[in-house]
């Protein structure tokens, strides 16, 4: 399951954007990728595609896409320096794929926080939402799986009892990341709706293959509680996955909701709910991601495969 190379292409020109700070033509983007070159037909073809990208990517959410863009021009729409969600998923993705790797550390920052900002999400819609990752004490969870398993439950309402022989002594989060509900339950029944999200920052495959751990683990430990039928299991990643074949979605769609780039981003802007605060830990990595922009080598970024 592979993307298309329009799709590292269009990565590639909105950094473009943001690292020289101007409206790029299709021509200027030909000089820029392609010094020296004849800017044959090909080559212009291939921007051509990739500026298409672009407009599914406004058309998928025009209120979160930072970019304006046409058939032959793009250009950051003029707006207040605010954290915005499409940048931070961009510049986190491009960060350790497309080719390159500029900071080790830094990447893996963003790995871990990628789950506050999914978790975020859906408080932004009135979520209860938690992190059950590592690390959990700046999560506000204890350091270890069972109480943090206990609180998880208490924050939701749930009335399952824990079944602790059912927990292995390496266990971590039992292939789930962030766990959601739309509302508290009462306590006195059990089958309350929960999401179960595994977060994956690497390939589509990976992704899939995340995808159809989740809950299985989860719902094994507790008796009642947390009922697998009643559980929505979802993956998120980072990615843009518009461009995947209508078999190829269909097929990672059978293994639950897909949470890509542009659902998260639409799913962060358009939230009709009381606006909760971001964890100001996405907000310091965000910040990091954008000094290290110079350092992104986006002119080869269609060049090889993820």
């Amino acid at each position: 399951m592979q993307l298309t190379g329009a799709v590292a292409v269009c990565d590639a020109i909105e950094i473009a954007v943001l690292i020289l700070k101007r409206d790029l033509s299709i021509d200027n983007l030909l000089t820029e990728f392609h010094a020296g070159s004849k800017k044959n037909e090909l080559e212009r073809q291939q921007i051509t595609e990739a500026l298409a990208v672009g407009i599914l990517r406004s058309t998928a959410c025009p209120k979160g896409y930072p970019f304006e863009v046409s058939t032959n021009m793009i250009r950051l729409k003029p707006s207040k320096p605010l954290y915005k969600p499409y940048l931070f998923l961009l510049m986190g993705y491009c960060l350790s794929h497309r080719g390159m790797a500029v900071n080790g550390p830094l990447s893996d920052k963003f790995r871990d926080v990628f789950e506050d900002f999914v978790c975020w999400v859906f408080r932004q819609h009135g979520f209860v939402a938690e992190v059950l990752s590592i690390p959990r004490s700046s999560r506000r969870l204890p350091t270890q799986l069972k109480p943090a398993l206990l609180l998880i439950k208490d924050r939701l309402g749930e009335s399952g009892t824990l079944q602790e022989h059912k927990l292995n002594a390496h266990d971590n989060d039992l292939d789930v990341d962030v766990i959601a509900t739309p509302m508290r339950g009462d306590r006195g029944r059990g089958g309350w709706p929960v999401v179960l999200v595994q977060c994956a920052t690497g390939t589509v495959a990976n992704l899939k293959m995340k995808m159809q751990e989740i809950g299985k683990t989860f719902v094994s430990v507790w008796e009642p509680g947390f009922y697998e039928v009643c559980a929505i299991k979802g993956g998120a990643t980072p990615d843009d996955l518009i461009p995947l074949t209508e078999n190829d979605w269909g097929r990672i769609s059978e293994d639950g909701w897909v949470l890509h780039r542009m659902r998260l981003v639409h799913m962060a802007v358009n939230s009709s709910s009381r606006k909760c605060q971001l964890p100001k830990v996405v907000l310091r990595v965000n910040e990091d991601l954008k000094a290290a922009l110079p350092n992104y080598d986006w002119r080869n970024f269609g060049k090889t495969e993820d």
